[in-house]
């Protein structure tokens, strides 16, 4: 089960997210790499459940109810709607603002979750 932990630097303080057999990860900025190609610097943050959040905009709509989306960092992932967006019937136009959620395995797709 992850542990989190506060630390307190200087006076900047972070909350440190660790899993057993990985090294902490901070919710300010963290290098990302994995098994797609993708690495490089990535302002996001591990929310409890493990998946990171990160900010992005809708570029174009595509087939089967997915999205290309431009992350804040540049990155080009494939969006897909949420459960609860679905159900409420959130629609989404290019130029709209998201909250993405990314599994740490795959950098490339990830979960609408909130319009901005």
């Amino acid at each position: 089960m992850p542990q989190a932990e506060k630390t307190n630097h200087g006076n900047d303080q972070s909350l440190t997210h660790s899993v057993p057999g990985e090294s902490a990860v901070t919710h300010s900025s963290f290098s990302t790499s994995s098994a797609s190609g993708i690495s490089g610097k990535m302002d996001a943050r591990v929310n409890r459940k493990g998946f990171i959040e990160a900010q992005g905009v809708v570029e174009e709509l595509l087939p089967s109810a997915s999205f290309k989306i431009i992350l804040e960092n540049g990155y080009e992932i494939r969006g897909y709607l949420s459960g609860r967006m679905r159900m409420n019937r959130i629609k989404l136009l290019p130029g709209d603002r998201v909250k993405v959620e990314l599994s740490p395995y795959d950098l490339t797709k990830g979960r609408i979750t909130y319009r901005n």
